[in-house]
């Protein structure tokens, strides 16, 4: 496991403990799947 992926995880528990379900959500993909979430969150900037 990458010392990186330490840090997002505990990012994504902060996240779900301190934001909305949406950002915690977000917060996960960003961990499982990169990619996709990047595209993921243009969209919602950009819907906002």
């Amino acid at each position: 496991m990458k010392p990186q992926f330490r840090i997002e995880s505990s990012m994504a528990t902060q996240c779900s403990t301190t934001a909305g379900e949406r950002i915690a959500i977000a917060c996960y993909a960003v961990v499982t799947y990169p990619d996709e979430a990047y595209r993921l969150v243009e969209q919602l900037s950009a819907s906002n």
